[in-house]
């Protein structure tokens, strides 16, 4: 897939929260907004766990659409969690190469910067470290692009970890001796962790960070690439949980919550907000549905959508389209299975390049993720009051709590069929699924049967945790996939369903 922004002002949402990049309209900006980037260029930024959601990306992705949408620069994300300098040069071949059609320094810039640093620092000596990282540039610099280094994440603790340190130095002394391009994030997280009070975190766990982190590598990246910082504090929004690891008894208060103004490493004003989960609703079919990869029998009103930066959680998507590029339906016949009880979805996803090589499994070509709970309040209490993780349904493999993934038709024309997350083959009993290419992309339909609730009914009134994504793959080596939106916006989706939204059947 490969959009194009829509519109004069880009604000730039993620994970729920919004980061306000830039405050220019396209009338405004020109080239020499970006004068270091030639156009055209493609900028990877290349990882671990930190990179591979694809958050800082999509910022530095929708900022210079915004500032210089004439040089069509176009932005990756590829990390992997729990890589090293040493283990990201056997991703070179499969994850940056194809990115690049021709080796050699003509043409457009390729320029790949190298964030990786807070997984070796448990493995390696400082000295090993380096020769990794020194080996690394030269296997990307072999694909014909050019090699940049962005020091590591500041671990998000009052202390700091002198090998860390030491890395980081040996890094800049790096970057000086071959004339690379140095983004130094490390130093301006030090300077955020000691701006912040005790009380707030931009990387909850000390190593992922949320908006607040990711704002700051995106900033500094800009700043490193010669891109004019604005003058006015940046707005960013947190959710609460990925913040605090207790409520702040004392904050100055907004209207959306708890706000905080920071100046260094620049000015700042974040708003700590509590999760909010949508709700959709399921409306009565008006007809038999037949799973046929056809949309003639379904009302077409009111579809849920997916086309927001705010649902993006993975990847950097590129925006073109006024059109959504998802839209998702739901209805249901109610009763028990014997009296036609079941539970339908229509899904349009509009694809400029569909991936569905022959032979690929469901989760290995583009698809749709369908998650749904279908307990009901007295198994929640219950499950509750057994054991406070009872949402990690993944791992548990909890009864009547699924992730049903929904494959785009392949490229033979073989019918395909639906897989489950969980792995329990149980929840797709008595399941159906039908998906048909179109001229925009592809199209799926799905029905589950009323057996798979408590009651074995499904009547109006019932409400069912749900959440839905779309994976697009558009290349075999991508990891884990290309790039993704989900409806709630939430990263937590495929491991917990504290954060999954309502379906309620009408």
């Amino acid at each position: 897939m490969r959009w194009r922004p829509v519109g004069t002002a880009v604000t730039v949402v993620l994970y729920m929260l919004a980061f306000q990049l830039v405050t220019h309209t396209r009338a405004e900006t020109s080239a020499d907004a970006a004068p270091g980037l030639p156009r055209h260029s493609t900028i990877v930024v290349f990882g671990d766990s930190i990179t591979a959601p694809g958050t800082y990306g999509q910022m530095i992705q929708d900022h210079l659409d915004a500032v210089a949408p004439e040089l069509d620069v176009t932005v990756y994300s590829r990390g992997k969690a729990g890589d090293t300098a040493e283990g990201a040069m056997r991703r070179v071949a499969t994850e940056l190469a194809p990115l690049f059609p021709s080796a050699g320094a003509a043409g457009p810039r390729r320029l790949v910067l190298i964030n990786l640093g807070i997984n070796d620092v448990g493995r390696y000596e400082v000295a090993d470290y380096l020769r990794h990282y020194e080996a690394l540039i030269d296997e990307i610099q072999r694909t014909g692009a050019a090699a940049g280094i962005v020091s590591p994440l500041y671990p998000d603790k009052p202390a700091e970890n002198p090998k860390l340190a030491a890395m980081v130095a040996g890094l800049k002394e790096m970057a000086n001796r071959r004339k690379l391009l140095y983004v130094p994030v490390y130093e301006e997280l030090k300077a955020l962790r000691a701006a912040l009070p005790g009380y707030a975190f931009y990387a909850l766990d000390g190593s992922h960070p949320n908006a607040m982190g990711h704002a700051v590598f995106a900033r500094t990246i800009l700043t490193a690439l010669g891109i004019p910082p604005d003058t006015k504090p940046r707005a960013v929004q947190v959710l609460k949980r990925d913040a605090f690891k207790k409520e702040p008894e004392t904050a100055e208060s907004g209207p959306s919550g708890h706000v905080l103004k920071i100046t260094s490493p620049f000015p700042l004003v974040v708003t700590f907000k509590p999760y909010s989960a949508p709700a959709a609703a399921a409306r009565r079919a008006e007809k038999p549905v037949a799973l046929d990869g056809s949309l003639d029998e379904w009302n077409l009103s009111n579809p849920l959508v997916l086309n927001s930066p705010a649902q993006r959680v993975l990847g950097v998507i590129h925006w073109r389209t006024e059109k959504p590029l998802v839209e998702c339906w739901a209805s249901y016949s109610p009763g028990t299975v014997a009296e036609g009880g079941a539970l339908y979805f229509a899904v349009r996803i509009r694809d400029d390049k569909v991936y569905a090589p022959a032979g690929s499994r469901a989760m290995e070509r583009d698809c749709v993720e369908i998650f749904l709970d279908f307990r009901d309040q007295t198994e929640l209490a219950a499950a509750a009051a057994k054991d406070h993780k009872a949402h990690h349904f993944l791992s548990k493999k909890i009864p009547r709590v699924t992730q049903f993934i929904l494959p785009a038709p392949s490229t033979d024309g073989a019918a395909p069929e639906a897989a489950t997350g969980t792995g329990d083959a149980t929840m797709l009993a008595g399941t159906r699924m039908a998906a048909r290419a179109t001229a925009e992309g592809y199209v799926v339909e799905f029905s589950v049967p009323a057996s798979h609730t408590a009651v074995g009914r499904l009547s109006p009134g019932t409400e069912l945790g749900f959440d839905f994504s779309i994976n697009d793959l558009d290349t075999s080596s991508a990891f884990p996939t290309a790039t993704q939106l989900r409806w709630t916006g939430s990263p937590r989706t495929p491991f917990t369903t504290d954060s999954w939204g309502k379906l309620r059947l009408e």
